[in-house]
């Protein structure tokens, strides 16, 4: 089957090729839903639902060839919600079926029971990893190919799990046979409440759940006289707790009231009333406006510097590449350093999408930090420029261009719709100040010079390999037409522009270049330079993905 052509046409309303997806994947689908749920008809549930999700779904699936691992998510999120809101109503079919006819051949059935109970207990004592392996490997013997692209692994590595597998299921099989069926049922009181509310602060409310539940980001809980008040999910805290915005009637609300699952999700948009009511309560307090801290990233310690104490707002659109920026902040620079809480703005179009993608990213997979906190809102705003420049209440506002990410430009904060409160001659000084209002002005008179409302039009309409191709080609025809001071000033901007690209440490595993950290001061004296011209002669490409100013010369 080709895959891109496939989904191309399930994309266009084509029933019939959504069908041959649901055939092709099915089984390791299902396979993989019993890795989790440890049972065949739960299983099965699981994975009708989620194709269903899968089909209203799949507009927004960029990259074909991410279909399986894309798939393998939605199952994955489907499993947890049967977990957490309807296994207390599932009763076994095979329970059905022992009554239905149990004086017939009777200890036959037993006898077939106990061993079924006993693979089942054995295939549970696996590693989660190697459950999910030897399940899609034995669900219709799907090959170790099939299997590696729907868990994203290497085939070495599949074939090594099922190595393992094979060997403990062995071992586990050889000491069970004195041993009894243990059903891990759900606690009794799952339906009447599954945590309780332990602190109350105007509408932020931190709840407990048991940690086994794993909520995520935006999910729903009902709490209060017959589950009128809905709190949504906004922050991953530790120890199973988790922080909340609560809507509806929350005035009886008061610590230790219980809360229950809630079936769907409702993913509340936010007015900006209700933004810098969440900002105020979760937000970092006694903020010190006169320092700023030191992230080792270029573009945003130089034009939109991070207070040392305060709150951050990442705006932008979908596939900016914000995550991977949250992601650098948690695994290398935030280390005792600074008090920061980063709010991420998410559209109500991307919720869905951003709440199953930190399921499986491990290096977003809480929102504290140490001394960074992050927390995830819900605004139809969350993608306009205009917000980055009014949120005065929030100290620095990177913006993430989708037209800078159509460019191969990463990280792809824009430099002209990006605001920091701290970007002042009084706070970081005059050489800083005096540099990042140049570098604006030339990016600003560039701009202006190369604007072209075609490439534009691509973008606005969804067309990103046209968009692609017109950056591509736009670029060189238009140059040819500028005088030559215009010229060198376009080209100045252009390695402006490419040094503020940075490789970062979280994604060296994709990129195969190393993460590096620069200084603020090697920025500012790397950027002086070519606004001054000292580096005209050196190429535009040598500016791309490098440190600082040895970088440079050794690249060049």
């Amino acid at each position: 089957m080709d895959l891109k052509a496939t989904i191309a046409k399930v994309k266009e309303g084509d029933v019939q090729a959504f069908t041959q997806l649901v055939q092709q994947y099915q089984n390791l689908a299902f396979g993989y839903a019993f890795s989790i749920l440890k049972d065949f008809h739960r299983a099965q549930d699981a994975v009708q639902e989620a194709f269903i999700v899968a089909y209203y779904q799949i507009p927004k699936l960029e990259e074909p060839e991410a279909f399986p691992g894309w798939l393998k998510g939605i199952v994955r999120h489907q499993c947890y919600r049967f977990l957490r809101g309807k296994a207390n109503k599932w009763v076994s079919l095979d329970s059905i079926e022992d009554k239905a006819d149990e004086d017939a051949q009777l200890d036959l059935k037993l006898s077939e029971k106990e061993q079924r109970s006993a693979v089942l207990e054995a295939i549970s004592s696996l590693s989660d990893r190697q459950r999910e392996v030897i399940s899609l490997f034995y669900i219709e013997e799907n090959s170790q190919k099939d299997v590696a692209a729907f868990l994203e692994m290497s085939v070495s590595d599949v074939n090594n799990c099922l190595h393992a597998a094979r060997k403990t299921l062995k071992e586990r099989m050889n000491h069970m046979a004195d041993q009894k069926f243990k059903a891990n049922a759900l606690p009794k009181d799952f339906a009447e409440g599954i945590g309780k509310i332990i602190k109350i602060q105007g509408n932020i409310i931190d709840v407990e759940v048991d940690p086994s539940l794993k909520p995520l980001i935006f999910d729903d809980f009902k709490a209060g006289k017959k589950g009128a008040s809905r709190i949504t999910v906004v922050q991953r805290l530790k120890n199973g707790r988790v922080r909340c915005l609560v809507s509806g009637e929350f005035n009886e609300l008061k610590a230790n009231t219980k809360i229950q699952n809630e079936s769907e999700n409702s993913f509340p948009t936010l007015d900006e009333e209700s933004i810098q009511e969440a900002i105020a309560g979760i937000g970092t307090k006694n903020q010190d406006h006169r320092g700023i801290f030191e992230t080792g990233i270029k573009v945003i310690d130089l034009l939109c510097p991070f207070p040392k104490n305060g709150n951050v707002g990442m705006i932008g659109g979908y596939g900016a590449g914000r995550t991977a920026v949250l992601a650098e902040l948690y695994k290398k620079f935030l280390k005792d350093k600074a008090e920061l809480s980063i709010f991420f703005f998410v559209s109500p179009m991307e919720a869905n999408t951003l709440s199953t993608m930190l399921e499986r990213e491990p290096d977003l997979a809480t929102d504290e930090g140490g001394p960074l906190q992050t927390a995830w809102l819900i605004t139809p705003q969350a993608a306009e420029p205009d917000f980055a420049k009014n949120a005065t209440y929030l100290e620095s506002r990177p913006f993430f261009s989708p037209v800078m990410a159509s460019q191969g430009r990463w990280p792809a904060i824009d430099p002209l719709y990006s605001y920091s409160e701290l970007l002042k001659e009084s706070i970081v000084g005059e050489e800083h100040y005096q540099t990042a209002i140049q570098v604006k002005e030339l990016l600003e008179k560039e701009a202006e010079l190369m604007k072209d409302p075609v490439f534009f039009e691509y973008l606005a309409i969804g067309a990103k390999q046209k968009a692609k191709e017109r950056a591509n080609s736009f670029p060189s025809q238009r140059i040819k037409e500028l005088s030559k001071s215009e010229q060198v000033l376009v080209s100045r901007a252009t390695k402006l522009r490419n040094f503020l690209t940075q490789p970062f440490f979280v994604t060296e595993h994709f990129t195969k270049v190393k993460g590096v950290t620069v200084s603020l001061q090697e920025t500012i004296v790397v950027c002086r330079k070519i606004i001054s011209g000292e580096m005209d002669a050196v190429s535009e490409k040598s500016f791309l993905y490098v440190g600082g100013f040895e970088d440079i010369k050794e690249k060049a």
